[in-house]
């Protein structure tokens, strides 16, 4: 065989092997994809600010905030045909800071691996369940060292809210104090299940991280079912006050029942 039929023997050989090469196979779509929690405080409609800023109760008492912390945790997906999504080993600090501190606040925070499809509704816990509040300190977002623990008590405090008011009972301080924990008797643990904006759905897809946009009324601590009154209801750690005033923020007496008019409410969904 001399050179030439020995080049067009080749060139023939690779034209057959490209023509017969399969086709690369497209990349699988993901099967899983994030969701973003993004969290506003409000005090009524006002933006939440610590220390410098004078709000009014429901009842018109004055009052200012010095600390405004609280967990929410145990997050569940609803769908249209009834079944839900139960977002593993999920809990989440939330901490109002002072601007320019620095400091993490938790406002934003992300439900890993959720299944690719379309979700008609959303619940969670504001608390730490009863398993993992009596499994003694933790870490991350359960760490003692965030300040949300009761040493003495061995249990979580699930929110926390201090400040001060001249209608405050102390004459002496002026102080609020507010922490709400405990899952004995009473169990002060709540799940809410805050409705979707008429028409909107999450929707989770591949290669996208929606945004679930998530409001926090302060106010409701003080109204509903229970109205606080500053000159009487100044302090709270546990027992039947800061029941009363979990049912007032979740909408919901019972822990067994969820709460579908409460402290918070979703502005919206950003895909």
């Amino acid at each position: 065989m001399n050179l030439h039929k020995l080049n067009c023997f080749l060139l023939l050989l690779l034209a057959a092997c490209t023509a017969t090469k399969p086709e690369d196979a497209p990349a699988p779509e993901p099967s899983t994809a994030p969701l973003a929690v993004t969290v506003e405080n409000l005090v009524g409609t006002a933006p939440l600010t610590l220390d410098t800023r004078t709000y009014s109760s429901p009842a018109g008492e004055s009052f200012t905030v010095s600390t405004f912390n609280y967990y929410l945790s145990n997050f569940k997906l609803q769908r249209a045909d009834g079944s839900e999504y139960v977002v593993p080993e999920s809990y989440f600090l939330v901490k109002e800071e002072r601007p320019g501190s620095g400091r993490p606040d938790g406002k934003r925070f992300v439900l890993p691996d959720i299944p690719v499809g379309e979700y008609t509704g959303i619940s969670f816990l504001i608390g730490v369940d009863e398993e993992r509040n009596s499994a003694g300190a933790q870490s991350g977002a359960l760490s003692p060292s965030n300040g949300m623990f009761w040493s003495w008590a061995q249990g979580y405090i699930f929110l926390m809210m201090e400040g001060n008011s001249p209608q405050s009972g102390d004459a002496a301080t002026r102080l609020l104090s507010y922490h709400i924990g405990g899952v004995r008797t009473p169990n002060t643990l709540r799940e809410v299940a805050p409705a979707l904006p008429q028409g909107t759905v999450i929707r989770v897809r591949g290669g996208r991280t929606p945004a679930l946009q998530l409001r926090t009324n302060l106010l409701r601590l003080f109204e509903g079912p229970y109205p606080v009154r500053f000159g009487t209801d100044f302090f709270a750690v546990g027992g039947p006050e800061a029941n009363r005033m979990a049912s007032n923020y979740s909408g919901s007496t019972q822990r067994s029942v969820p709460g579908r008019s409460s402290m918070f409410t979703i502005a919206g969904v950003q895909e």
